[in-house]
């Protein structure tokens, strides 16, 4: 429980309830002396207005509470928690209770000169707005949770996810290659902070920055001391890409050279792309390769141009290591 949260929630509340309760009691004044007038003072349809006019002010005072603490727990969390939403459903139970207390105990129904029993009545009432405010704050939940699924189709696209999962059930594949053949896994997933910008579309060119950034370190990360090991040359300096290229021709033969060329135009457009490096010719190569003009207007096709490239990649190594 958030004692800073209910503390200013209690606060707005009172501060409405006050302010409210002060117009029912004025307006049942009203109502009384209106009956009076007119004769009716007492009678059946007066206690009925009476009963009408407190249930307005019932569910008036527990809509306001569910109001009030749905618009600060959005602000301070951001999405409602489910945990206070259901304690919420105490507290307003408690408000609708303690407020047919005080109807059951209003002095005019002490002096009514029919027989007529109203505790029944208000009990029912009371039933059924305990129901009815069950029933609003399940409706604010669900609208939340509707809420949050919009958000996420948002920022993670059914196509973008769907490409995040094949690259990883690629990679999956070709470790189980790489193990059955060679004794070692080749990829490594050495932070799991790439997912998100995998799985999100890329709306300008800052944003293609990060995630080539991303992608640059999904080709790097390899198991570059089981690849060394198994190499019978020496490639001083070498990185992850020309030893893999030097272990396929040593271990496996001769191959596509476009498993090769496609992490490398990763690598490249990582390292020249401004703000990393200044841009120049390679960059222009890279993205003609790709059909794109330079520069280009919709980030988003150059982003999915470039994970097909490292697909295309990954789905050469695991057809080089089946056949």
């Amino acid at each position: 429980m958030d004692d800073e949260l209910t503390r200013l929630v209690d606060l707005e509340y009172n501060r409405f309830r006050d302010s409210y309760i002060k117009e029912i009691d004025d307006r049942e004044d009203q109502l009384a002396a209106k009956s009076a007038a007119l004769g009716g003072f007492g009678s059946g349809g007066f206690y009925s207005s009476i009963i009408k006019l407190h249930v307005e002010k019932t569910k008036a005072l527990y809509q306001e509470r569910i109001r009030i603490e749905k618009d600060l727990m959005l602000k301070k969390y951001g999405s409602l928690d489910v945990t206070r939403m259901e304690e919420l459903k105490k507290t307003v139970r408690g408000i609708i209770a303690q407020e047919f207390r005080k109807l059951a105990d209003n002095q005019r129904f002490k002096f009514t000169p029919t027989p007529f029993d109203y505790s029944k009545l208000i009990q029912e009432r009371e039933t059924l707005l305990a129901n009815e405010a069950d029933r609003d704050i399940e409706i604010e939940m669900g609208h939340e949770k509707i809420r949050l699924e919009e958000e996420k189709r948002k920022l993670y696209s059914h196509e973008h996810v769907n490409s995040l999962m094949e690259i990883f059930k690629l990679r999956d594949q070709v470790n189980l290659l790489f193990k059955e053949k060679f004794g070692f896994e080749i990829f490594e997933l050495k932070q799991e902070g790439v997912f998100p910008e995998i799985a999100t579309p890329c709306k300008n060119e800052e944003d293609f920055v990060r995630k080539i950034l991303v992608l640059g370190n999904l080709v790097d990360w390899m198991d570059v001391d089981n690849l060394k090991a198994k190499i019978n040359i020496e490639l001083k300096g070498a990185r992850s890409i020309k030893l893999l290229e030097e272990f396929l021709k040593e271990n496996v033969g001769s191959f596509d050279p476009i498993i090769i060329q496609n992490l490398k135009d990763i690598t490249e457009l990582r390292n020249k792309k401004f703000p990393v490096h200044t841009e120049g010719e390679e960059i222009i190569r890279i993205m003609n390769r790709l059909g794109i003009k330079y520069p280009p207007n919709n980030w988003d096709l150059v982003w999915e141009s470039v994970i097909k490239l490292y697909k295309e990649s990954i789905e050469g190594l695991i057809n080089l290591l089946k056949g």
